[in-house]
């Protein structure tokens, strides 16, 4: 049964934390309209873990977006 459920997940894994240039290549805008929302209150913070320091959880920020479409 677990095995079924491994053969049907490959080739399917997402990436799920981002560098802040990945974060912009992946949303299509540009590293300085990013930093500007970075600045933002309310937009998703970075991680704490220690290991991806300085990365965004992608599906936060996609959900961020969608919230806040003008």
């Amino acid at each position: 049964m677990f095995q079924q459920e491994i053969d049907a997940m490959q080739g399917k894994v997402v990436q799920q934390f981002f560098s802040p240039a990945q974060l912009a290549k992946a949303l299509g805008i540009g590293t300085t309209k990013l930093y500007q929302l970075f600045k933002l209150e309310d937009f998703p913070k970075p991680t704490t873990n220690p290991h991806f320091k300085n990365k965004y959880n992608f599906q936060e920020v996609k959900a961020w977006i969608y919230e806040n479409e003008q």
